[in-house]
C-alpha cells in the first residue's frame, strides 16, 4: 500500500479587534432553506475540536451549514491554487485554519474524514510551542489558539482534493486570534486561551452538541 499523505502546511490566521469586541455571529447569515446533510468529515472534525476545547475549558462548537459551505469554497480555492495562504475571498471575516497534504495520484485518495482528523490533530499540536505566561499570536501556535479560542461558537469545515493535493479548511465565528488595542494587546489571548485542565477534571468540561447544524 502506498503512503498517501505527506503533511504540507497548516496555518492559523491573526485577526485584529478594538477593545474586547469581535464581529458578531450575525456576520454569518441565517439560512432561509433547509440545512444540507452533515458530512462525516464535518462531524469528525467537530467532535475532535470539542474534545480538545474541553481540555482548555472552552465551550463546544456547533456546526453551521453556511460556514461549512464557505469552508468548502475556500478548500476548493486553495486546492485549485495548489498552495495555502490567507487569500481565500469567501471567508467573510471568519477565523480560519488550513491544512494541506500531498498524496500519490492514480492511487486511492485519502478520505476527507481521515484528512479532517489529521488536520485537527496538527492544529492542536501547536500547543507545544504556546507560552501561557506570555500569551499572544505566533505563526507556530496560531492554529492551536484559534482551535481552542473560547469565544468562538460556530464551526464550518471544508475538504477538497485535486491532482494529488488535499486541503482541509476550518472556519470559525466569532473569529479567534484577536488582538485588542490598549495597554495589553494580548488581553483577549489571556481570556480565550486557557491552560489545559489536569487529568480527572476534564470530563466535567467536555461540551457535546448535536449531530445537526445549529443556527446563531
Amino acid at each position: 500500500m502506498a503512503k498517501t499523505i505527506i503533511l504540507l502546511l497548516a496555518l492559523g490566521v491573526l485577526q485584529s479587534a478594538t477593545g474586547q469586541g469581535y464581529p458578531p455571529t450575525s456576520c454569518v447569515p441565517v439560512p432561509n432553506t433547509p440545512s444540507p446533510p452533515v458530512r462525516d468529515y464535518e462531524i469528525a472534525a467537530r467532535e475532535q475540536h470539542n474534545f480538545y476545547r474541553g481540555k482548555h475549558q472552552s465551550p463546544g462548537l456547533a456546526l453551521h451549514d453556511l460556514l461549512s459551505a464557505q469552508a468548502l469554497q475556500c478548500a476548493e480555492y486553495y486546492v485549485n491554487k495548489g498552495s495555502l495562504d490567507s487569500s481565500c475571498p469567501f471567508k467573510n471575516g471568519t477565523g480560519e485554519n488550513q491544512y494541506g497534504a500531498w498524496y500519490i495520484k492514480n492511487q486511492k485518495e485519502p478520505s476527507c474524514t481521515s484528512l479532517a482528523n489529521s488536520a485537527t490533530t496538527v492544529w492542536y499540536n501547536g500547543r507545544e510551542n504556546y507560552d501561557y505566561r506570555q500569551p499572544g499570536f505566533s505563526v507556530a501556535t496560531g492554529s492551536f489558539t484559534q482551535l481552542v479560542w473560547s469565544s468562538s461558537q460556530f464551526l464550518g469545515v471544508g475538504c477538497a482534493l485535486k491532482n494529488g493535493f488535499a486541503v482541509v479548511v476550518a472556519l470559525y465565528t466569532p473569529p479567534g486570534n484577536m488582538l485588542s488595542y490598549g495597554n495589553d494587546p494580548n488581553y483577549l489571548f489571556r481570556q480565550n486561551v486557557l491552560p489545559p485542565l489536569r487529568r480527572g477534571k476534564e470530563e466535567s468540561h467536555q461540551h457535546l452538541s448535536s449531530f445537526t447544524y445549529e443556527k446563531p
